[in-house]
C-alpha cells in the first residue's frame, strides 16, 4: 500500500483473513473493496477485479481467487452510491480457457457505452 503506482494498477489490498493459492502462488493479502468506501459523486469504471457472468470451466485459476463481487450481481453497479463499475469479467482467466481447449469462451473484458451505461462484451450487448 506504500507503492501509489502498485496501488493504481494492481488494486487496493489488505491483510487477508486467511492464505489463499492465487496464480500459482500463496497469496497473504487480498483486494480491498474500496468501492464499499467510495464517497464521491463521481462515477468510477475499473478493471483488474474480476467479475464472472457465470461459471468459468476449465480454469481452476478464477474458481481460486477470493470472489469480490459475491454480494452483488454480476452486471451490477457496486459501492455506497452504486457508481462504480467493473468491465472485467475474468478475462485475465482466457489464457486457462485456451489452453483447456475451449471454443466458446465464458470470459470477457467489458466495454461500457457512456452515459448510456451500457454493458457490450465483444459482439453483444449485455445490459
Amino acid at each position: 500500500m506504500g507503492n501509489p503506482v502498485r496501488v493504481a494498477t494492481t488494486g487496493a489490498e489488505r491483510l487477508a483473513g486467511a492464505p489463499f493459492w492465487s496464480s500459482g502462488k500463496w497469496r497473504m493479502c487480498q483486494r480491498v473493496h474500496w468501492w464499499n468506501e467510495y464517497e464521491e459523486a463521481v462515477p468510477v469504471v475499473i478493471g483488474h477485479d474480476w467479475r464472472q457472468l457465470s461459471q468459468v470451466s476449465g480454469s481452476e485459476h478464477v474458481m481460486s481467487k477470493p470472489d469480490v463481487f459475491a454480494e452483488v450481481g454480476p452486471t451490477d453497479w457496486v459501492g455506497r452510491r452504486k457508481n462504480v463499475y467493473c468491465v472485467d469479467f475474468s478475462i485475465g482467466a482466457r489464457y486457462q480457457e485456451r489452453r483447456a481447449g475451449v471454443r466458446q469462451f465464458q470470459t470477457h473484458l467489458g466495454a461500457l457505452r457512456w452515459p448510456e451505461r451500457e454493458l457490450w462484451l465483444e459482439k453483444d450487448r449485455v445490459s
